[in-house]
């Protein structure tokens, strides 16, 4: 399970603001993370894992 609550990411240049109000995913369900280059996806998949 995942869950996430009022996730903001900045990066320093000022460039690019992730933000997510609210993520749930539960046990065992699969999702697709898709959207275009610089879009935020390598970024998410970071913060979830703790790198």
């Amino acid at each position: 399970m995942i869950e996430l609550k009022a996730l903001q990411f900045d990066y320093q240049e000022g460039d690019f603001s992730l933000r997510i109000p609210e993520l749930f995913i539960g046990e065992g369900e699969k999702v697709a993370v898709i959207g275009a280059s610089g879009s935020g996806k390598t970024t998410l998949l970071n913060l979830i894992a703790g790198i």
